[in-house]
């Protein structure tokens, strides 16, 4: 599972994505959806805070210490996103599929990407 909070994250930018993500994707107050909504926070997390770490198997002659940077970019926090959503075993209202209402929709998970980051 991915952890709730990025140590490096400000408290204020943590608290800001967690109300981002409790806004748009209200999934509701199950021990299930209290562990997707972590899950959808560590994601955008991953986004606005990438971490650079070091990998031996990334060791060449212009990056001699195997420096790598990880994290998300906004196109994977959002399939990721889906993922979490659909995990949940959502389904959008008749009429809603597609739209901004639909909380698996692209636009919607742009939204609360953008939004968050």
């Amino acid at each position: 599972m991915v952890e709730t909070k990025i140590m490096d994250l400000a408290t204020g930018q943590h608290e800001i994505i967690e109300s981002v993500v409790l806004v748009m994707l209200p999934l509701g107050e199950s021990p299930g959806a209290k562990e997707a909504l972590q899950t959808a926070c560590g994601l955008i997390e991953q986004v606005v805070n990438p971490r650079t770490i070091t990998r031996p198997d990334r060791i060449t002659p212009s990056n001699p210490q195997g420096k790598v940077t990880v994290g998300l970019n906004e196109a994977q926090a959002r399939g990721r996103l889906r993922e979490v959503v659909d995990g949940m075993g959502y389904k959008p209202v008749e009429g809603d599929a597609g739209t901004i209402r639909d909380l698996s929709s692209d636009d919607r998970l742009n939204l609360l990407v953008e939004t968050a980051v």
